[in-house]
């Protein structure tokens, strides 16, 4: 690990401390989970700003200042945070063709971070949520995803969430 990443690691945890996943599991696993996804499954790969956007590109939603990140990690790192940043009232499929015109690297730690929350959906207890979230994957995320490997795992995420879930009854329209 670089002193960099090293650097990100330490400000996302002081970011994270106090929250929480939807099932209880610490915050700060998820962009540990997907920086893995990035570094250890991903067949292609990252640079070393992807992989502190990766650690860090939650931050800003969880009260992180655009000054501290941008002093910390530099310009660049603050814009692929602010890129993966949900605006407050922006709708999803505003968001996610926002990300269609963001650089590869940003929309690749895109990839990674729904895949990671496709892995964990069945932990949150909430099969309806969890097939609209399946959904929006289909319908959002994959059209902005060029990447062969991340399509397949996405797809294949999906509707394995989708058929776990059909299987128990519960659908959502597509």
């Amino acid at each position: 690990m670089t002193s960099l990443i090293e650097k990100a690691h330490n400000f996302m945890h002081q970011a994270h401390a106090t929250h929480k996943r939807k099932h209880g599991a610490p915050y700060a696993e998820h962009p540990e989970a997907v920086l893995k996804i990035l570094t250890n499954e991903y067949e292609g790969t990252v640079s070393e700003n992807a992989q502190v956007i990766a650690l860090l590109h939650d931050t800003l939603e969880r009260g992180s200042e655009e000054a501290d990140i941008a002093r910390e990690f530099g310009p660049e790192v603050l814009e692929g945070v602010k890129l993966l940043t949900r605006q407050k009232g922006e709708t999803f499929a505003d968001y996610a063709a926002r990300l269609r015109t963001a650089p590869r690297e940003i929309r690749l730690v895109k990839a990674a971070d729904r895949l990671h929350n496709l892995r964990e959906t069945m932990l949150a207890g909430n099969p309806t949520w969890a097939l609209e979230y399946a959904k929006e994957t289909h319908d959002h995320i994959l059209p902005l995803v060029d990447d062969p490997w991340f399509l397949a795992k996405l797809t294949e995420a999906a509707s394995r969430l989708e058929q776990s879930r059909s299987a128990s009854g519960t659908r959502v329209a597509r």
